[in-house]
């Protein structure tokens, strides 16, 4: 069974890229990680999963298309990804 995960460096997605890694391998699991720059905390699960063999693959939820690279066949998607930064002051979040 191959398993995409998004939103895999924050801390629900890191954890059940994981347990997947130790239940399928590393080959059966994608993980989708968001743009540059990361927090050291999402620094830290990425380079665990890389350290782990899980293939990645670069999105960004705030441009269209979303994915830098198209993923191949899958049987399961877990979505987990969003943008949480709402308290930053930049161009993607305006309050009004």
């Amino acid at each position: 069974m191959k398993c995409v995960v998004t939103g895999s460096v924050g801390f629900v997605g890191c954890a059940l890229s994981e347990l997947l890694v130790n239940q399928l391998g590393a080959d059966f699991v994608v993980a989708v990680v968001g743009p540059a720059p990361i927090h050291e905390k999402e620094r830290e699960r990425y380079n665990r999963l890389q350290r782990l063999g899980v293939r990645t693959v670069a999105s960004d939820l705030r441009r269209s298309p979303v994915l830098d690279e198209e993923l191949a066949d899958f049987d399961v998607l877990f979505h987990l990804a969003a943008y949480v930064r709402t308290e930053e002051n930049s161009r993607d979040v305006r309050w009004t």
